[in-house]
């Protein structure tokens, strides 16, 4: 049975629906985040502490605290799920009904037509023009409406495709993001049983001997990486002053460093990292960056 329209929602309280839910859910993430945080601090100071060429475990982006993150800004997609009210649209007295039907949209629905809040600029300005329709509206074929609680139709949620729609555009953050270079990047490991020690001894000798005024330096090159078909360099520099405090000498050095190790290798055949690291009484400072591919 086909519900009568709904009575129609003016462009305010849209863009303000748009505005809290904007602000409840990020705080909702910030809050995913946490664990996030709490492992790459965790991290750092475990690294600081032992410097040496030993893959740690939790990468730039937080290792298993970043899929946490990902979990809490999947919800954010999915916050009109239950019975098409997220927390502004409850406050604000307003639902998201299936266009034809004018019942609670699906929680696919909902998913849907979230997705488009990624070109939110866009959805801000067609919401202006017309506030029960924005564009991911048109897409998943639903509308905002008022809502009253004496006349609007409650059905039981429908948990299963709620949850199913949560693990569906998590999945596909987790696809988006280990497609990313920089992360793919943080994720190389080696293969620890194709460490060719000649080799590690070899770029050594040519860094310690080209830069020695500088730095000391060790040298770890592994044969094999997990995925890929490069060889890996781990070099680590014990800095004789604190050139990492001077931005300009900072970066000279490291074009140095990279300078060296490319004459050796051609930067298409390896990845790595290279730490640039100062250790006084007082004072620890270390910079981080990558080299090949």
């Amino acid at each position: 049975m086909e519900l009568a329209p709904a009575q129609n929602v003016n462009a305010g309280t849209r863009i303000g629906s748009m505005v809290l839910d904007h602000i409840f859910m990020t705080l909702i993430v910030v809050l995913f985040m946490v664990p996030m945080m709490i492992i790459g601090i965790f991290g750092t100071m475990q690294e600081a502490f032992t410097v040496s060429h030993e893959q740690n475990d939790v990468p730039v982006f937080g290792g298993s605290g970043f899929y946490i993150f990902l979990f809490g800004f999947s919800l954010y997609f999915c916050k009109d799920g239950l019975r098409g009210r997220s927390l502004a649209k409850r406050i604000l007295k307003l639902q998201v009904v299936n266009n034809r039907s004018g019942l609670p949209a699906s929680p696919w629905r909902c998913l849907v037509r979230n997705l488009f809040c990624i070109i939110w600029p866009v959805e801000a300005i067609v919401t202006l023009v017309n506030p029960a329709r924005r564009l991911g509206d048109r897409v998943a074929g639903t509308r905002v409406a008022s809502y009253d609680s004496l006349t609007a139709p409650k059905p039981p949620v429908n948990w299963l495709q709620f949850f199913l729609s949560l693990i569906v555009i998590f999945l596909l953050l987790v696809t988006v993001t280990l497609a990313l270079p920089s992360f793919k990047m943080d994720q190389v490991k080696y293969v620890e049983s194709s460490y060719n020690e000649g080799e590690s001894r070899q770029l050594e000798n040519k860094l310690s001997g080209s830069l020695a005024q500088f730095l000391d330096v060790s040298v770890k090159v592994f044969d094999k990486v997990e995925k890929g078909k490069v060889k890996y360099v781990s070099v680590i520099c014990h800095l004789r002053e604190n050139y990492l405090t001077d931005p300009e000498e900072s970066s000279e050095l490291q074009e140095l460093i990279k300078d060296e190790v490319y004459a050796a290798y051609r930067r298409e055949d390896i990845t790595g990292i290279v730490k640039m690291v100062y250790e006084g009484r007082r004072n620890f400072q270390m910079r981080t960056f990558y080299i090949g591919r």
